[in-house]
């Protein structure tokens, strides 16, 4: 191992690696990622989700951090007096982490156009915290122009220009291509562990993985490389757990982070994931980016022509159904599993495009509504169960 990762004491099984990883999470200090930036001397960008080029930021020697993946168990008062009650609570506590300084390890932020809500908050932030850098990446939303491409790679290369007068150094191709060549491993541990949780959701839980993928959006990439090779090398000392349990596709949380206890929750009642939409930034390309040629029309391609499903992804109405029950098959999914973010326009829009098609192919499917501060789940467990049951006796 390299980085800090190397000099701490990890835990010599899954799920004490878990718990470990969550206390770095929910430290209100971010002790640890003080610690990286300091060891590598690097300026610390905050990236909304749900997805931001962290190739860019590698590229300019930028240590990027997922605002969306460091916890916030406070009230919200200052981001709620800045925002109205109705949207949702990630943007609201973004801010919020903002104003009580919980992000000072930040020296800049990074938003973009992923829905309404998202929109606005840059403006917001940017007026309240004048003293961090931001930028606001504009993605492309109609995919089938051909123009597509060629306008994201321009935005991006905006983003490269105000990198590199910030940071005062200058980005080449060579070093965008080493950075997509650093998350394409990433990408690749990640895709063995899903592929691994998907054949055995009794050896690796979801609350293990949701955990590790966050971790993601707190490390550098060299120890987020570190994390999951070591996190790989304990697979093989877990113990399987025999209940019975329904193969589920959990849908939903692809930008505002459930809490632990939910997802606790879904598996205690019998809901074995075997696939999920969380931690996209991470996530985001099915295939590895080509490393060769102009690696920012690389990477702005395969953002357009080769992301995985996001309900802040506009595709027609009739590729996204179809997608879901290829999707389901892929895995062997029997039921779907939604939760969504309370006020979340884009997941609602897709449960209701989602909810016609799983009726009328007969699937079942539940749909659970949630917010990160949500404390109280003994509804969702009585729902959960009934739900289970129902399936395991039909």
């Amino acid at each position: 191992m390299a980085g800090v990762l190397n000099t701490l004491s990890l835990a010599t099984d899954l799920p004490g690696l878990a718990a470990q990883v969550q206390e770095w999470l929910d430290d209100p200090q971010l002790s640890l990622m003080s610690r990286l930036k300091s060891l590598y001397q690097r300026p610390a960008v905050g990236y909304f989700p749900v997805y931001s080029p962290l190739e860019i930021f590698e590229a300019a020697g930028v240590y990027p951090i997922g605002v969306g993946d460091v916890s916030h168990d406070a009230e919200m008062a200052l981001g709620e007096s800045r925002f109205p009650s109705f949207v949702c609570s990630i943007v609201k506590s973004t801010l919020d982490l903002g104003l009580a300084e919980r992000l000072r390890v930040l020296d800049g932020v990074v938003f973009h156009s992923i829905c309404d809500a998202a929109r606005n908050l840059q403006a917001v932030y940017a007026r309240n915290i004048p003293q961090q850098w931001t930028d606001y990446l504009h993605f492309p939303q109609n995919f089938d122009s051909p123009a597509a491409s060629e306008y994201l790679a321009s935005e991006y290369r905006r983003l490269m220009r105000r990198l590199d007068a910030w940071t005062d150094r200058r980005m080449t191709n060579d070093d965008l291509l080493a950075a997509i060549e650093r998350y394409n491993r990433l990408r690749s541990h990640l895709r063995e562990l899903y592929r691994f949780r998907r054949m055995h959701p009794d050896l690796l839980s979801t609350r293990v993985l949701y955990t590790l993928v966050r971790a993601l959006g707190l490390l550098t990439v060299e120890d987020s490389l570190d994390l999951l090779t070591y996190a790989r090398g304990l697979l093989t000392r877990q113990v399987p757990r025999t209940r019975d349990s329904v193969r589920a596709l959990w849908i939903g949380a692809f930008c505002e982070k459930p809490p632990w206890d939910l997802v606790e929750t879904l598996e205690e009642a019998g809901i074995a994931i075997v696939d999920d939409d969380i931690g996209l930034a991470h996530r985001w390309f099915s295939d590895d980016i080509p490393l060769d040629g102009d690696a920012i029309m690389a990477l702005a391609t395969a953002y357009c022509r080769n992301a995985v499903p996001a309900a802040v992804r506009h595709v027609p109405l009739g590729d996204r159904t179809a997608a879901l029950l290829q999707r389901m098959q892929k895995v062997g999914a029997d039921v779907v599993v939604m939760t969504v973010a309370k006020f979340c326009e884009p997941g609602l829009y897709e449960y209701a495009a989602y909810r016609r098609v799983l009726a009328e192919q007969k699937i079942p499917h539940i749909l659970i509504e949630f917010d990160e501060h949500m404390w109280m789940f003994d509804k969702v467990q009585t729902d959960i169960e009934t739900f289970v049951e129902s399936v395991l006796l039909n």
